[in-house]
This record gives C-alpha cells, sequence and structure tokens, in this order.
C-alpha cells in the first residue's frame, strides 16, 4: 500500500506539472502564482474531496491510500510552487554557471562576469515581476507595498526569525 502511495501520489503530481507546462505555452497567466495555487492546490483538493465524497457511497478505494497519496501530491506541490519564482527568474547564481559553461575550458575571470551583470537589469526585473504578481506598485518615484506584499514580506520577516537571521541580510 505505501509503495502505491507513493507512486500515485507521484503520478498526479506529474499530470498536473504536465498540465502546467501546456497551459504555460498555451498562454501564460497575467497572474502566475494566484494561477498556480488554483492549479495546484485548490483544484485538486476539490477534486480530492469529491472523490472522498463519492467513496463514502461506493467504496472504490482505501481512504487511507487516497489520503496518502494527496499529501505526498500536496507536499510536492507546495514545493514546487515555492521554488517556482526562483527557477522562472534569471537568478545571478544561475547565470555565472551558465556564463562559466559557455566559455567553455577557457574560463571566466571575475572582471568578465561582472560585466556582464548590471544592477538595472537584476534590480528591474525583480521589481516588474513583483509588480506584475500585485506585490507592490508605483507611485511617482517610489515603490510600495500592495496588502499582499506586506503579508508576504511578513512571512519572509518571521521565516528569518525562525532561521536565526538578520533581517534585511542576503
Amino acid at each position: 500500500m505505501y509503495f502505491l502511495s507513493l507512486i500515485s501520489g507521484i503520478i498526479i503530481f506529474i499530470a498536473v506539472l504536465a498540465l502546467h507546462i501546456i497551459i504555460w505555452r498555451i498562454k501564460k497567466p497575467q497572474n502566475e502564482i494566484v494561477f498556480l495555487l488554483f492549479l495546484f492546490i485548490i483544484f485538486p483538493f476539490l477534486f480530492l474531496i469529491f472523490i472522498f465524497f463519492i467513496n463514502i457511497f461506493k467504496s472504490f478505494t482505501d481512504n487511507n491510500l487516497l489520503f496518502s497519496a494527496f499529501l505526498l501530491y500536496f507536499s510536492l506541490s507546495c514545493a514546487y510552487i515555492q521554488t517556482y519564482p526562483a527557477a522562472r527568474a534569471n537568478a545571478p547564481s544561475l547565470q555565472i554557471v551558465y556564463f562559466i559553461y559557455k566559455s567553455r575550458a577557457k574560463g571566466l575571470s571575475e572582471e568578465e562576469i561582472i560585466n556582464k551583470f548590471s544592477i538595472s537589469n537584476l534590480v528591474y526585473e525583480r521589481v516588474e515581476d513583483l509588480i506584475k504578481e500585485n506585490f507592490v506598485y508605483q507611485q511617482d518615484n517610489s515603490i510600495l507595498l500592495t496588502k499582499k506584499g506586506v503579508i508576504l514580506a511578513n512571512i519572509f520577516c518571521v521565516y528569518r526569525r525562525l532561521y536565526g537571521l538578520d533581517l534585511g541580510q542576503g
């Protein structure tokens, strides 16, 4: 039963991930994170409730199997949603590795790597993402937090404190 739960949870995740990729290839949604939450969490949760409801009247599977498979699925989905923004963004560390890879055996000097980056590109893309996801908004020459941005900042602060890390440090 444990193996079946494991396989079922992974297969469900891969199926939803494939659906995610297909949808993104056809048309990327305006608010990606909200859409990911709906696609990976809300829709499957409603489906799980529906299956549990049907299972009450006509037992076609073991509820423990169903629950454990979906628990694994939801765990994988939460991990995916959490890492999606970082994977989607042009992370400087990954870009550095890519630049060095493209240089092959010749390698790159520290100065050559630094010259490949501009602060405006690194910051501008992140600010645009935050505006698009409605975490911040621009008013005159200032960038301000939305209510959603305040919630995210509070979560970030609690997360940093839990690990004993200073706020605002990298």
